[in-house]
């Protein structure tokens, strides 16, 4: 190795302790300052001002340390002073090196042939060569970083014992989000039903309370509609917690806790429409068939006694359950099919009905709409016998005409002509309209073939309506 190589490995040497010495002491403090910051933060929340200061001193020491470590020596770190280190180290160096290094590359001086000059490069080279391959600069910790090193090393100890994760990351000014680890805000980002009363707050923690963090000194803020944070008085505040309440939220509800210059992470209440039916109706089936209903938008649903009222109801949101609430019967739970929910009863009496429905997420509806179901009384069928109206005497060859009529509140479905001889009755099925109708009205051809001479018969007429089940009407008996 000749004298360019070593004095280039020479300063590259000194370069890297340049280098280590510089990176040891400034980490060092940077472990040590800010150890010592957070175990303060941890017991008093340092306020934002002071934490501005704070990173502004370090960045002080930063630049002082920068200077002096780093800039100074590798500004001073020239030839000469690389060769003074090797003369210092070799003293048989000091005549040579320095001086055939100011000559390898220019011309002899005054009174020196280019001989001369060739010659005591030459010697220098050898010179270089034969020196102990060792490192003439090793880097050692200055006293300044050993000292650094020893306080990171204590106050990383406390911070383990002590300490908080959470105030490393609020030793930066602008995160400001740790006021969570002081107060517990709740409900946090949170659903409530529309109209219904929402309620916020905030509970210093143990840790908080050692810190002498108490709950009146902490702030509510809303924001408004143009974006900005104001102030929202405490519906209450006594040492434990604070309390803000409304009796109605119909608006959605941007807050945050904010204690000294510590501000909280904003949350949001939102109101939500409760669960409604999209559409429901009531359909009333009976025996002349069958009438549907929109609830809420048709006055009342009407129906007889007996008659099958079945709901069927589309849900604006996914449900979780749905009952129907009679004020006079027990409640009927709804069973879904695919999209929609149905139920049925029996129509008894009046009644009216609401629904409990349960919302995927468990929200109720406070006040559900009520409908009514107005229940007709449905009296029996009344029927009469027309013709003939007086007992009458006949032959087994004759036919006698009788004429009829059958009326109801609802519907005639049925109607016969009963006979009673020696102790049996038989039924004639007569003719009724279809579909079935109020009132129905006819004539029939009775034939008294298969009467002996001499016998005996009562006869009427018999009606049946769509009541479930029928009710029967019967007329006054004639007599042959």
């Amino acid at each position: 190795m000749n004298l360019d190589e070593r004095a280039r490995a020479w300063r590259g040497e000194r370069r890297r302790a340049i280098l280590l010495e510089t990176a040891s002491f400034v980490v060092s403090g940077k472990l040590a300052f800010f150890g010592a910051l957070a175990l303060v933060d941890r017991f008093t929340a340092l306020p934002l001002g002071v934490r501005w200061g704070a990173i502004g001193v370090w960045c002080a020491w930063l630049a002082w340390a920068l200077a002096t470590r780093l800039a100074g020596p590798w500004r001073a770190l020239d030839w000469e002073a690389v060769f003074a280190e090797a003369a210092r180290v070799w003293p048989e160096s000091r005549p040579v090196l320095a001086s055939a290094w100011a000559l390898r590359g220019g011309s002899p001086g005054p009174g020196m042939s280019e001989e001369l000059r060739a010659e005591h490069v030459a010697r220098a080279d050898r010179l270089a060569a034969g020196l102990p391959s060792t490192k003439l600069f090793t880097w050692a910790p200055s006293r300044g970083a050993k000292g650094l090193a020893a306080a990171a090393a204590v106050v990383l100890a406390a911070n383990a014992v002590w300490g908080d994760r959470a105030s490393w990351a609020r030793l930066l000014p602008w995160n400001d989000a740790a006021l969570a680890r002081w107060v517990e805000v709740s409900p946090g980002d949170a659903s409530v039903d529309w109209g219904a009363p929402a309620s916020v707050t905030a509970r210093p923690t143990g840790e908080a309370r050692k810190a002498g963090v108490r709950s009146a000194a902490l702030t509510l803020e809303a924001r408004g509609a143009d974006g900005a944070w104001r102030p929202l008085p405490w519906t209450r505040a006594d040492e434990n917690e604070a309390a803000w309440r409304t009796d109605a939220l119909s608006a959605a509800l941007d807050y945050r806790v904010r204690w000294r210059d510590l501000t909280g992470r904003a949350y949001r209440l939102t109101p939500v429409a409760p669960p409604r039916w999209k559409r429901a109706t009531a359909t009333v089936r009976e025996a002349r068939g069958e009438r549907s209903y929109v609830l809420g938008e048709d006055a009342s649903v009407k129906a007889r006694r007996g008659d099958w009222v079945e709901i069927e109801a589309e849900p604006d949101a996914p449900l979780s359950a749905a009952t129907l609430r009679l004020s006079a019967d027990a409640p009927v739970a709804l069973r879904q099919d695919g999209g929609v929910w149905k139920g049925g009863f029996p129509a008894a009496v009046d009644t009216t009905l609401s629904f409990d429905l349960v919302s995927a997420d468990g929200r109720r509806d406070p006040s559900p709409p009520v409908y009514s179901l107005t229940v007709a009384a449905d009296a029996p069928p009344t029927a009469e016998l027309l013709s003939p109206q007086v007992p009458l005497v006949a032959s087994p060859q004759d036919s006698i005409p009788i004429t009829w009529a059958a009326r109801d509140d609802g519907a005639v479905t049925a109607a016969s002509l009963v006979v009673r001889s020696n102790g049996r009755e038989r039924a004639i099925a007569l003719p009724v309209p279809s579909p079935a109708r109020p009132e129905a009205l006819g004539d029939y051809a009775w034939s008294l073939d298969g009467f002996s001479p001499g016998a005996k018969a009562e006869f009427w007429i018999e009606a049946r309506d769509d009541a479930s089940p029928p009710q029967v009407g019967r007329s006054e008996k004639g007599s042959v």
